[in-house]
This record gives C-alpha cells, sequence and structure tokens, in this order.
C-alpha cells in the first residue's frame, strides 16, 4: 500500500476573491426600510401602478412606462428624511406619475414623466406657491421641496 504524499507544497498561497453582488444586500436594504418608514409603502404603491394600468377608451393610456418607474425610484433614493408623510400617488395619461407628499397646509408635488423630467409643484393651502422643472439627480432641491412642505424652511 502506497501513503498518498503531496509533492507540492502543503498550503498554496492565492489570491483573494471577492464577489459583488449587483443587489443591496438584505441587511442594507432592512436598515434602509427601518430609518425610513414611508418607503417601503412608497415602493408597494409605484409597483402596484406599474401593475394595474390599464389604455382607457375616452380617457386616456394610464399605462406606466418602466422608465417613468425607474425614474421615480431614482427620485425617492435622493430623499434622505426618515419622517415623511405617507405619499399619495396617481398615473396621469401618458404613461406620467405623480407623487405628493401632504404635509398639513403645504405639499409638495412630483409630476413625473416617462422621459425623465420631473415637474415640481409647491402647493400652499391649494393655490400654487412655486413650480420648476428637475431631473431626478436634482437630489437638493428635492430635498428642500420636502423640508418647505414639511414648515423647515
Amino acid at each position: 500500500m502506497i501513503a498518498a504524499v503531496s509533492t507540492g507544497p502543503m498550503l498554496e498561497k492565492v489570491q483573494p476573491r471577492c464577489t459583488q453582488s449587483a443587489s443591496t444586500s438584505l441587511f442594507a436594504s432592512a436598515s434602509l426600510f427601518e430609518s425610513a418608514p414611508w418607503l417601503n409603502d412608497a415602493l408597494s404603491q409605484i409597483h402596484e401602478l406599474e401593475n394595474a394600468g390599464k389604455n382607457y377608451p375616452g380617457i386616456g393610456d394610464l399605462t406606466i412606462a418602466p422608465e417613468t418607474g425607474a425614474a421615480v425610484r431614482i427620485l425617492l433614493s435622493h430623499i434622505n428624511l426618515p419622517l415623511l408623510p405617507r405619499p399619495a400617488f396617481a398615473s396621469v395619461s401618458g404613461g406620467a406619475i405623480v407623487m405628493n407628499f401632504a404635509a398639513g397646509e403645504r405639499d409638495a408635488e412630483f409630476t413625473v414623466f416617462p422621459s425623465g423630467t420631473v415637474i415640481l409643484n409647491l402647493l400652499e393651502r391649494g393655490g400654487l406657491a412655486r413650480d420648476e422643472e428637475l431631473t431626478p439627480e436634482d437630489g437638493g432641491r428635492i430635498q428642500d421641496a420636502l423640508l418647505w412642505a414639511l414648515g423647515r424652511l
């Protein structure tokens, strides 16, 4: 009987391999939803709008384009406020989504179009206080609009 003998080094030095997942870890996701409880509900509402849209003859096409859902999610990713009122969502003919954060007498309303254009309407006591065009990447202006609605600016 021949004993097994290794002719090479006992332990070989190898380069460490790191595999990185494209998705966020479950712990990071759980932490995010804990720190911003309104976000999970917002993402669920967007998903529901994307799946429920129909073309209604005489009213309009209320299907949500995938680009619109992505633009709304990008917009949400720029919000770094843990406590916000629950946003309300509505679909608009042409594939747009309206997202409204109502805070008492002030509202911050974002209309997001499939092109990625965002129209911001700041409403006070039901009247238009200010409007402007944004892109989903205008994080500072998005944050300021929400702070204004909350009465912090």
